[in-house]
């Protein structure tokens, strides 16, 4: 059994998992969110649902926006990661002069400051759950860095602080 597979058990208490087709319609006020979302299934409808209305609002705000709806939500991986950034560098090919990429993930940070160069200049990366939000520019780090720095990033983050490694030579991101 995966670790990703026991912690789901471990987390549904000994329960079958349910899985809810996830609608505009779908009421959960009351269902607990680690049973809701305690099935791989429920979880890859509701990144769809999320990736619908993610364009649904970008179609009526008049913006253009991609989104990745088959994304596997159980485990991000460096694919998902490059494919996000692909999405952005098409853009910037197509002209869009403004780009936000979203994500509460770190690896999603280093990649984009990796391939910033190949990004239009007002592409930011925006982090944080909830209505907690935080924009940033990384021109000023990428500049700062060098490019030389800036393409090792990628590579030392792997040891240092990637989502799979607590530490690198005893020190954890806890410790910087």
């Amino acid at each position: 059994m995966s670790f990703n597979t026991a912690s789901r058990v471990s987390r549904q208490g000994g329960q079958d998992p349910i899985y809810y087709k996830i609608t505009d319609t779908t009421h959960i006020a009351k269902v607990p969110m680690k049973r809701f979302l305690s099935y791989v299934n429920t979880k890859m409808e509701v990144t769809q649902y999320i990736a619908r209305k993610t364009l649904e609002r970008g179609h009526q705000s008049e913006k253009d926006v991609a989104v990745d709806g088959a994304t596997n939500v159980k485990q991000p991986t460096e694919m998902w990661h490059t494919k996000m950034l692909l999405h952005a560098i098409d853009a910037t090919t197509s002209e869009a002069t403004s780009i936000d990429i979203i994500s509460p993930d770190t690896d999603v940070y280093v990649f984009s400051l990796r391939r910033f160069p190949e990004l239009c200049e007002n592409t930011f990366y925006v982090t944080g759950r909830g209505q907690r939000h935080h924009k940033t520019l990384p021109s000023p780090i990428v500049l700062a860095l060098g490019p030389a720095r800036t393409a090792a990033l990628h590579g030392f983050h792997a040891w240092s602080g990637a989502d799979i490694t607590g530490s690198f030579a005893g020190i954890g991101k806890l410790a910087t």
